[in-house]
């Protein structure tokens, strides 16, 4: 993976899973350049509670991500979506943002180095 490519681990475990479907099937997230995974554990399995987001750390992939994550949340009756750092630092992204404000929250990502999201119930 490149320096201009971010690594991000989703934990959907509070997500419907037609909405993970969704999310993994969305073709926009694929043309903003994310690419989402189910990660392998070992050779005979993969923990379905997680995805692996591979993201063109320019442009606007992080807040396709997001915007598509806080979509799940919805549909999932989530309260929010949480942008963890690999600092330690979170964020708490709310579902009902208003869409103007991700790519806000998308800047914030990246400041505190983002490497998980997560979806609160």
């Amino acid at each position: 993976m490149g320096r201009d490519t971010i690594r991000i681990l989703i934990d959907v475990k509070h997500a419907a899973l037609p909405a993970v479907e969704e999310l993994m099937n969305d073709q926009s997230l694929r043309n903003q350049g994310v690419l989402l995974t189910l990660p392998e554990l070992d050779s005979r399995s993969a923990d379905p509670t997680v995805l692996v987001a591979i993201a063109s750390a320019a442009g606007g992939a992080l807040t396709a991500l997001i915007t598509g994550l806080l979509g799940m949340a919805r549909k999932s009756k989530c309260k929010s979506v949480i942008i963890k750092g690999s600092s330690g630092r979170s964020i708490e992204v709310p579902c009902d943002v208003p869409p103007e404000r991700v790519r806000e929250y998308a800047r914030i990502a990246k400041e505190v180095d983002i490497d998980s999201l997560e979806l609160s119930d």
